[in-house]
């Protein structure tokens, strides 16, 4: 009997900790599912710098746009009419998506992959970054990793971000609106 009680309490163990570790991923699974930030996509003016990073050389636009960024550092967006207006695309053939920590004057601290930019400007974002612990103020920059359908070493300036407004204006979509003074709050 004593081997019977030890069979059965050990199969007792395992489905224990086999049912706890499925309930931990579940919890795991819904936590990641939670979108942490989300914003419109807004293109970039000449002369900005943001964490270091240059925006483009011109003016970019954005017919519309979305980008999120979730608890288990998967980032998820859609672009369309990513573009130079009157220019296109250009050379730009791909792009990647940075995030950065502390807002403008932060630091980039992790980047996607690389995506298509197709000649209308729109591209589709899905990758999953490593989200270091203690993101704040973050920004999310869209940013040229390939030109004429070559590869860069990394990525280089960026042609759009995170940021609100009409996301067909270039910058924060603010230019147009005035600005607020302190006794406007």
């Amino acid at each position: 009997m004593s081997k019977k009680f030890a069979s059965l309490f050990i199969l007792g163990l395992v489905l224990t900790c086999g049912l706890g570790a499925r309930a931990n991923d579940l919890q795991q699974a819904q936590g990641a599912g939670k979108a942490l930030f989300t914003s419109n996509i807004v293109g970039s003016t000449v002369g900005q710098t943001v964490a270091g990073v240059q925006s483009g050389t011109a003016p970019w636009v954005v017919s519309s746009g979305t980008i999120s960024l979730f608890a288990d550092g998967t980032i998820k967006g859609r672009i369309r009419g990513l573009v130079i207006p009157g220019t296109g695309v250009g050379p730009v053939t791909r792009v990647a998506v940075s995030l950065v920590s502390g807002g403008s004057g932060g630091m980039v601290v992790a980047t996607t992959q690389s995506f298509d930019l197709s000649s209308d400007g729109d591209a589709r974002i899905s990758d999953r970054i490593d989200l270091p612990a203690g993101v704040v103020a973050p920004v999310l920059l869209v940013r040229i990793t390939a030109l004429n359908g070559e590869d860069l070493p990394a990525p280089i300036n960026y042609i759009a971000s995170s940021g609100f407004g009409d996301a067909s204006q270039t910058g924060t979509g603010l230019e147009s609106e005035g600005t607020l003074s302190g006794d406007e709050f």
